[in-house]
């Protein structure tokens, strides 16, 4: 363009395509692009969508949005989010600033690009519709909801199981369940080969503070790893336990309260979730006071709660799952109790 315009106009696009942030869209279509790639070489499924030729611009919901690109993008951005914040409380230095930039373009970029995502009357309807994604789902089954996003993911995975007689087709079509040696490496030994990574960060980081601390109590000193796995692990003990008793409350109550209160299975989910995000945030206070009201461990801390987490998760859902129904038979029962 330089040569062919010259150096004005050349200097004028380069312009534009920094002021429109197209930095941050080429960072987030490689990440999707790469994505795509390791997903049909892992669970298969690639096709051709013919998209025709017309104005192909469209706005869409921040759920639809954020159901489409979570498992490309967003989640991915928000792991290295908390290691940059991580880095950058221990060690900040300005060139850091790039990859703030950088890693906050897989996060914000499929909303910023929304058409009239910033026209209050859109992001007000946008937020209320968030909230009822969150929940539907729990009362009767719903395709638009965050739990059939899960099970969409988990699907790949386990698949469906056989159609029983007099069994409706899935909206989405049975698929076909990825072969376990094909995603052995990248979503169970990857999983375990970070947790155990950020582990060893861990511990390495307390080393110096752990020998100076048994120099003080007389070779007495609390074990880090110890520590940072019950903050793990009591999360997923409380909320199974909790997940229990709210069961046993959907079997005596469900099928009475279902009469007066046809919502009844969305407010006992939205409880116990409710809970659980209390339960995360109280861990994150706990491990704070332990750290000695020290920002950077605890953040490395919750950072290994992510990945052993993600690990223990990633083991029972490939390994232990089975496959699932065709609808949502499982989840409505288990908040109803019908």
């Amino acid at each position: 363009m330089l040569t062919e315009q010259g150096f004005a106009r050349a200097i004028s696009r380069l312009g534009k395509q920094f002021m429109s942030l197209s930095p941050l869209y080429e960072v987030q279509v490689t990440q999707v692009y790469f994505n795509s790639l390791m997903t049909n070489m892992a669970y298969g499924g690639a096709r051709y969508i013919g998209t025709g030729r017309g104005f192909a611009t469209s706005r869409l919901s921040f759920s639809t949005l954020f159901s489409r690109f979570s498992d490309s993008s967003i989640y991915f951005g928000a792991r290295l989010m908390m290691l940059l914040t991580f880095f950058s409380a221990a060690y900040w230095k300005w060139p850091v600033l790039y990859f703030w930039i950088s890693i906050a373009a897989m996060l914000i970029t499929p909303f910023l690009y929304n058409p009239h995502q910033f026209v209050l009357t859109d992001f007000i309807l946008d937020y209320r519709d968030y909230l009822r994604w969150l929940g539907a789902g729990n009362s009767s089954s719903n395709t638009n909801s965050w739990i059939s996003h899960c099970r969409l993911t988990r699907i790949r995975i386990t698949g469906y199981k056989r159609k029983r007689l007099g069994e409706r087709t899935p909206t989405t079509g049975f698929i076909s369940r990825a072969h376990k040696a094909n995603i052995f490496f990248t979503e169970i030994l990857l999983p375990i080969i970070m947790a155990l990574v950020m582990l060893i960060a861990y511990t390495y980081l307390h080393s110096v503070s752990n020998v100076q601390e048994a120099e003080n109590n007389g070779g007495e000193v609390n074990s880090t790893l110890i520590r940072v796995l019950i903050i793990s692990l009591a999360p997923i003990v409380i909320n199974f336990a909790i997940t229990i008793a709210f069961f046993f409350v959907s079997i005596g109550l469900g099928p009475c309260c279902a009469m007066c209160m046809p919502q009844f299975g969305q407010v006992i989910a939205g409880i116990v979730h409710t809970i659980a995000v209390i339960i995360y945030i109280a861990c994150f206070f706990l491990l704070w006071v332990l750290e000695g009201w020290n920002i950077a461990p605890t953040i490395l801390g919750i950072i290994c709660q992510v990945f052993v987490e993600r690990a223990i998760f990633a083991i029972l859902q490939h390994l232990l799952l089975s496959r699932e129904f065709g609808e949502d038979e499982t989840n409505v029962a288990w908040w109803t109790g019908r």
